[in-house]
């Protein structure tokens, strides 16, 4: 058979742009990469990845697979040696791993959807029950006797609205008990869901970068990009041995993630910025005063109602009361009319990733027992904080039990092994689990320390620390590599040991408390580059406690409470044989008068601030008179008594004073 000359053109027009295509068809080569470097914010991480990789001549992808799903994309940045030129750099969810809904997913999504439209409806109920007994309260008061009802009709009628308030109350409580039932039956689904979904491949992303070169060549790459489910909090040990030393600051950091790649022997850097806090400055609005009007809130730059080009978009919920993530939360995409599109749920830290199809407009998140929360898909980011609703739980079973994200133990346990703990004991062995040689390092939970770094048989880990400063943020860059796994729970990294120069005194209040609380304070701390934080109080190698510095203040000087000394006894008496009462006229007149005993059983003397106070009338027709004092300060105008002093060794100090309060007979008045 001959084919025709038009057809047999066409045929060999196609064969031709074929082979065109397979010509000019640009090469794709997988690259791997190795973390290297992490630089973790207080909330979000930054991750610096490298690689080797040969480029032929022309135009070639490189692929950057197994990412991290919470990649944010508009953070990707791809540096490279050599001449060559980037083309493109583009960031895309794994399809080899993404989740995709299988037939179990959607039954069991389905059977949630059917229980919250249940639990809605007999939540209408509810109100229609409770709007019944409103109307019924009000019909109750009414006048039988203007209204000519028989007392048998009266009688009636109280018995109906008897029966009927009975009945809607319950009618309520039965509801509320289907509620209860159907809200437990969801959580259990729920859990089902989240273990049928953990059974499947872990999301994973990849970027894509396209370079060409006119030689072949190898090249040095770099990938940074930042990730959401990581930070660092800071945690300081604070010790007192002697009152005549400074006082010892150690600085520690837990830093979790739980990112979905683990962070191996890679070269840590703790940053105090926060990508959470908007970079936006507030502006003032205009403040227009009239009656009933109220001062103007900040103005903020207007986002865009959507965002056409998102081809993905990632994000996590969290309760907007406790600020926890939310898991198994339900995140779907719909159209413009309310189609959905596609949908996820979010997981255990209360992250989600979704591909945008073409047409998706808006973004919803729903959850048994929160308000449902909808808006415009105008990033690649959202973010959403859900309100709770009045659902409530009497009863859940715990399945399992996750450790908390920042672990507020204080001991030497974890990555720090720290100078007052061998000071302390220096014959105790140290534990080091998982510990082996490499090169010259040994590790030991996670953190390399140098193999020779050891004092009195015992490991010594604290590692080399350089504090960069930038223009609104400071950073510490760790000089030894640090494990940190995917796990999401917190490992201490040490940081740095300040000997800070303090001044230490006693306060007491007697009246409130008849014991003295020894306060440290510190001069210079605003240098030491110091973030708000819980600290642990060791005083005389005991622990005593908890406490929190305040770094957010404006002072020079911070005072830390180290808690009760107990070597200091104080007494407060009342002097009976100043107790006086006299009358002249109309008015009385009572004297009292206290003493005041300190001792101080310590070895060495103490610097004392005692407290105490008398009475300031609020009217003209009681007077109060400060008899008899040794007190150091006087204000007259809130009564407060102040005494400072310095109590030497095993010394004693008394204090007494006395008032007089002189008012009407009959007016009662508490005078102790």
């Amino acid at each position: 058979m001959r084919l025709h000359p038009t057809r047999r053109s066409i045929l060999s027009v196609a064969f031709l742009l074929f082979q065109l295509q397979l010509l000019f068809a640009i090469e794709e080569k997988i690259v791997t990469s190795q973390i290297k470097q992490v630089t973790v914010f207080l909330s979000g991480a930054q991750v610096e990845r490298t690689a080797d990789a040969d480029l032929p001549k022309g135009t070639v992808r490189l692929v950057f697979a197994g990412l991290s799903a919470e990649v944010e994309p508009a953070s990707v940045q791809v540096h490279g040696t050599g001449r060559f030129t980037l083309l493109s750099v583009k960031h895309k969810l794994d399809p080899g791993t993404a989740v995709v809904s299988s037939n179990a997913v959607k039954t069991l999504e389905a059977s949630i959807k059917a229980i919250e439209h249940e639990i809605q409806d007999e939540r209408t109920r509810i109100t229609v029950l409770q709007n019944e007994e409103q109307r019924l309260l009000k019909n109750e008061d009414f006048d039988g006797g203007s209204a000519g009802l028989s007392v048998e009709r009266i009688r009636a009628i109280n018995d109906y609205h008897r029966e009927r308030i009975t009945a809607v109350h319950e009618g309520v409580l039965a509801k509320q008990r289907h509620i209860d039932e159907r809200t437990q039956a969801a959580q259990k689904l729920h859990l089902e869901l989240e273990q049928l979904q953990g059974k499947k491949p872990k999301a994973t992303s990849q970027v894509v970068v396209e370079v060409a070169a006119t030689a072949a060549l190898r090249t040095a790459l770099t990938l940074r990009y930042v990730v959401r489910s990581a930070g660092w909090s800071p945690l300081y040990d604070v010790r007192v041995d002697d009152l005549s030393a400074p006082l010892a600051l150690t600085y520690k950091a837990h830093v979790y993630q739980s990112t979905g790649e683990d962070w191996s022997d890679v070269q840590l850097e703790l940053a105090s910025g926060d990508p959470r806090v908007s970079g936006v400055m507030p502006l003032l609005d205009i403040w227009r005063l009239g009656p009933g009007t109220k001062p103007p809130g900040a103005l903020l730059p207007k986002r865009p109602t959507m965002n056409t080009t998102v081809s993905e978009v990632r994000g996590v919920v969290r309760d907007a009361a406790t600020g926890e993530p939310l898991p198994f939360v339900n995140v779907v995409l719909r159209t413009a009319d309310g189609t959905t599109l596609n949908g996820a749920s979010t997981n255990f830290d209360g992250y989600y990733a979704l591909a945008v199809p073409p047409g998706a407009r808006r973004i919803q998140f729903t959850f048994l027992g929160y308000a449902e929360h909808e808006q415009d898909l105008n990033n690649a980011t959202v973010n959403a904080e859900l309100q709770q609703t009045q659902v409530t739980l009497q009863e859940m079973q715990i399945v399992s039990h996750k450790r908390p994200l920042i672990d507020r133990d204080g001991g030497s346990s974890g990555n720090t092994i720290s100078r007052e703990d061998i000071r302390n004991s220096p014959q105790r062995s140290v534990q080091i689990r998982g510990a082996r040689t490499e090169n010259s390092y040994q590790y030991a939970d996670g953190v390399a320390a140098n193999y020779g770094d050891v004092t009195g048989g015992v490991l010594n880990i604290l590692p080399e620390v350089n504090t960069r400063h930038g223009n609104t943020h400071f950073s510490f860059r760790i000089a030894l590599p640090y494990t940190i796994p995917s796990d999401g729970q917190g490992h201490a990294v040490a940081v740095k040991e300040h000997q800070i120069q303090s001044t230490y005194r006693h306060y007491c209040t007697p009246k409130l408390d008849p014991s003295a609380y020894l306060f440290a304070k510190l001069v210079g701390w605003d240098k030491l580059d110091l973030l708000p934080g819980p600290a642990n109080l060791y005083y005389e190698g005991t622990f005593i406690g908890e406490t929190f510095l305040d770094t957010e203040q404006v002072s020079d000087t911070m005072d830390i409470s180290l808690g009760r000394d107990r070597s200091v006894v104080v007494q407060r008496k009342r002097m009976q044989d100043l107790a006086q009462r006299s009358f002249t006229g109309s008015k009385r007149t009572e004297t009292i008068g206290w003493a005041i005993e300190v001792r101080n059983t310590k070895s060495a003397p103490i610097d004392l601030v005692i407290t105490d106070q008398i009475p300031v009338p609020v009217t003209t027709e009681v007077t109060v008179d400060l008899n008899e004092h040794d007190a150091t300060n006087v204000d007259t105008n809130s009564g407060m008594l102040n005494w400072r002093e310095r109590v030497g060794p095993s010394a004693v100090v008394k204090h007494a004073f006395n008032y007089s309060v002189k008012a009407p007979k009959g007016m009662p008045l508490l005078l102790e």
